[in-house]
């Protein structure tokens, strides 16, 4: 197990009993990409893990591939893998994305200011990329103030927690997962528009989770 997703792990399990303690929910929204399979293992198997409060826990998406032929929904296909069969969150705390749904992104933002009333999600996973998205937010894309967008993402359309959603969470925890990544990351610090360098303007509480390169 790499380290990160040990940091992000014990991390993710103190932001959880904090807010259980405080308001008695925890609402996680999780991106679905392949890179952070190891860390939904790794909150499922560690014994350290164990005090995670999943039946507090609400389980949102923090993005999914648009599925208007009625196809699988691939991201919560494999959250729906690792975490819902083993966690025990009660169905009513699960709530996937309306891939199919032309008015998905309407749909979804209402939802989640029905459950999350005034109050923010408490923490938002995703990863960012090698072409300096950080999950659904993208080179160019504009900010709304709509909770939920769709947006563009390696040549198809995806529906995404806006930038407005992101900035609001009470964290916005990025794994970056290669040298590649965190070199153009670091590049687009500097740059005025660019995903990161927005995301921090704006005021995100940003916590990167940057994975280790090896050798051999």
């Amino acid at each position: 197990m790499d380290d990160v997703f040990d940091v992000m792990g014990t991390d993710l399990m103190a932001q959880n009993l904090e807010a259980v303690r405080i308001k008695d929910a925890f609402h996680l929204a999780l991106a679905g990409d392949a890179q952070l399979q190891p860390l939904w293992t790794h909150l499922m198997l560690d014994p350290g893990l164990r005090h995670m409060q999943w039946p507090s826990t609400h389980l949102w998406q923090a993005l999914e591939s648009c599925a208007p032929d009625g196809g699988c929904p691939v991201a919560w296909s494999r959250l729906a893998e690792v975490l819902v069969p083993h966690a025990g969150m009660p169905s009513g705390q699960l709530h996937p994305m309306p891939a199919a749904d032309a008015a998905a992104p309407e749909h979804y933002g209402r939802r989640l200011k029905s459950v999350l009333e005034d109050q923010s999600l408490d923490c938002i996973v995703v990863c960012a990329s090698a072409d300096g998205g950080i999950g659904g937010l993208g080179n160019g894309q504009l900010v709304s103030d709509a909770p939920v967008s769709f947006a563009k993402r390696d040549g198809g359309d995806i529906i995404t927690l806006s930038a407005s959603t992101m900035v609001d969470a009470a964290c916005l925890m990025v794994l970056v997962a290669d040298d590649q990544t965190r070199q153009r990351i670091d590049a687009d610090l500097q740059l005025p528009d660019a995903p990161a360098s927005l995301l921090v303007r704006l005021g995100a509480k940003l916590v990167w989770c940057v994975k280790t390169s090896t050798v051999g």
